[in-house]
């Protein structure tokens, strides 16, 4: 096919560029401010203001809130085998589902009374 005409230069006035530049640069900062005004982005709890100076037994009150840190950081590590052992016997009872599932082709577990294999499925010679 014959082109009859050259097509039109798809170039744009350095005006209108520099104009639209602008009116970004000016939407940004509006939105900016906007931004600043909602409270939605602060957060709901409030900082804790600490304990000031002037208060009298201050150290004792600092001693007790290190001593209630170190008893949650102890009961926490307690705590952690415990959770292992579990995460353990959760991933034991996944292998075994799968196991099932790749014998049987059937989604739902199959647990055998006594024994922690299925039952073998030999030939009798």
């Amino acid at each position: 096919m014959v082109r009859i005409r050259k097509k039109s230069s798809k170039r744009g006035k350095t005006h209108l560029r520099e104009r639209v530049k602008h009116k970004v640069t000016e939407h940004r900062r509006k939105s900016k401010k906007e931004a600043k005004k909602n409270p939605q982005w602060k957060s709901r709890h409030k900082k804790d203001p600490g304990i000031p100076n002037s208060l009298p037994f201050k150290a004792e009150i600092l001693a007790e809130i290190a001593e209630e840190r170190r008893l949650r950081r102890s009961s926490r590590s307690a705590r952690r085998p415990r959770r292992r052992q579990r995460r353990g016997r959760q991933l034991r009872f996944q292998r075994r589902k799968r196991r099932s599932f790749r014998r049987t082709g059937r989604r739902e577990l199959r647990i055998w009374p006594g024994s922690e294999s299925p039952p073998c499925r030999r030939r009798p010679p």
